[in-house]
């Protein structure tokens, strides 16, 4: 029987990936490596932040858990948008994009019931 990945351990390799790609500490004999594994990243983005959208609108959790899944999708948002050089198109295109400018939006609602580390998050992408 087949288990399933947990969708918090691959929203972890999405975060990290891109950091650790983009990092001079990654020592590679080839440097061309480094600008290949960089075009995967940049040709998965769409897919990735397809992955991304899905998961940032699955809120059916119970409060806390919604928060901390909702701050990890945008982690690894922020750190896809900070360390790949993705098309502008596939972000304009992306769903997540506006989703995460209705939770700026939301948090500067009177009342709103956003933790400051989403907004954070948020604000950075």
């Amino acid at each position: 029987q087949q288990q399933q990945v947990p969708p918090q351990s691959i929203l972890f390799i999405l975060r990290a990936l891109p950091e650790e790609c983009a990092s001079d500490r990654l020592f590679l004999i080839n440097d061309q490596d480094r600008f290949l594994m960089r075009d995967h990243l940049i040709d998965s983005s769409a897919a990735v932040f397809g992955f991304l959208m899905h998961h940032l609108s699955q809120q059916s959790e119970p409060q806390q858990q919604s928060h901390l899944y909702t701050l990890e999708v945008l982690k690894a948002w922020n750190a896809w948008i900070r360390y790949v050089p993705v098309r502008p198109h596939v972000v304009a295109e992306s769903p997540i994009l506006p989703a995460t400018v209705q939770t700026l939006i939301q948090a500067a609602t009177p009342g709103h019931t956003l933790h400051y580390d989403i907004v954070e998050q948020a604000a950075d992408a």
